[in-house]
């Protein structure tokens, strides 16, 4: 398993970026590689613990049994949540 942080993530489309700890290439993750199912992204900056896969498609690695390290502090930013009422309504 590796650890890293989440960089970026698209709430509209479902995926987002990891930046891994080791300093290797930022590694894609969609939100179907979350361990949590109950949640659809992730807020930038959790620190989480992956694997990695090659992409059948096109060989890049992705990262799959995506893990939120710090699974205590779950509670989300008013930022977040504002973004997930319009990108999401109704799911809250």
């Amino acid at each position: 398993m590796l650890t890293g942080t989440i960089k970026d993530w698209n709430t509209a489309r479902g995926f987002g970026f990891i930046k891994p700890d080791e300093g290797s290439k930022d590694i894609f993750v969609h939100c179907c590689a979350l361990v949590d199912r109950s949640r659809d992204y992730l807020p930038i900056g959790t620190a989480v613990q992956f694997d990695v896969q090659a992409d059948e498609r096109n060989g890049k690695l992705r990262a799959i049994k995506v893990a939120q390290l710090d699974a205590g502090s779950t509670r989300r930013s008013p930022r977040d949540e504002a973004e997930q009422i319009f990108t999401h309504p109704g799911r809250l």
